[in-house]
């Protein structure tokens, strides 16, 4: 709903992963799941679809998040992320 009021406003929103730094994993076997956790450093701008002009300013943002895995036939999915800290910068 979020992005697309964004998009309802002919703004794109462009998100890049500058860094991630894995900082635990921690498998839980007889559960078939893991956590793990992460520091990441994003990199956000807002641009108008139109007339491909910068928006709202670059934003750096960096979180800490838990992401929780579970095994499905075979393969890791994600079955939920927890931010767990956050802390944006105008750029």
């Amino acid at each position: 709903l979020w992005i697309k009021a964004y998009h309802d406003d002919n703004l794109f929103m462009e998100a890049i992963v500058n860094e991630i730094i894995f900082k635990d994993i921690a498998p839980h076997k007889k559960e078939k799941s893991a956590e793990v956790i992460t520091h990441e450093t994003w990199r956000y701008r807002y641009i108008n679809i139109k007339d491909k002009k910068e928006v709202y300013p670059p934003t750096k943002v960096i979180y800490d998040v838990k992401y929780t895995f579970i095994l499905l036939e075979e393969r890791w999915v994600i079955k939920e992320i927890t931010i767990l800290s956050e802390q944006q910068e105008k750029l």
